[in-house]
């Protein structure tokens, strides 16, 4: 994994939006089976949620949606949180 090779221990990422491509719960179960497939690559780097501004078609403004992430991570001791307000 680039962060890795980099020596980056955390990564700081927004859940993004679903464009309008499809609806919130199916872009919830896409974020967190992305995360999972990033933990099956790495065992030291940390993945940093950050919570997101409601606007449009983004997820992750609400803490439903992160608690939906949350549930959806089979290792969350890799993954920590961000809330900004």
């Amino acid at each position: 994994m680039k962060c890795e090779q980099l020596g980056i221990k955390y990564y700081n990422f927004h859940p993004g939006s679903t464009v309008g491509d499809c609806d919130v719960p199916t872009s919830l179960k896409a974020i967190s089976d992305s995360i999972n497939a990033v933990h099956k690559k790495t065992t030291s780097v940390v993945c940093v949620i950050e919570n997101m501004s409601r606007q449009g078609n983004s997820v992750g403004g609400y803490f439903s949606e992160l608690g939906s992430i949350i549930q959806g991570i089979k290792y969350n001791f890799l993954c920590n949180f961000f809330f900004s307000f």
